[in-house]
């Protein structure tokens, strides 16, 4: 869903949110800085959120073209373009 690329941490959604040591990590920090993380969705889905939320623009810095997108609550991109 998000390419391939060496330089993505978030090749797949299964890869990264299913990593066990990145997981604990997530775990660790929300234990020490979230004041509630019952409202937090499980990592691997917070994972594809920020994915969904970041890949886009980050393809756009990447291939040099503008961006002509806003993001309402809720999702997803909308184009803004004329």
């Amino acid at each position: 869903m998000w390419g391939h690329s060496p330089g993505n941490p978030c090749r797949s959604e299964g890869e990264f949110g299913a990593n066990p040591a990145k997981r604990t990590q997530w775990e660790a920090f929300v234990r020490q800085r979230v004041a509630a993380p019952d409202n937090l969705p499980p990592f691997p889905e917070l994972v594809v959120q920020i994915g969904t939320f970041l890949m886009p623009v980050l393809k756009a810095a990447r291939s040099g073209g503008d961006w002509l997108a806003v993001w309402k609550p809720g999702g997803p991109w909308e184009n803004t373009a004329p």
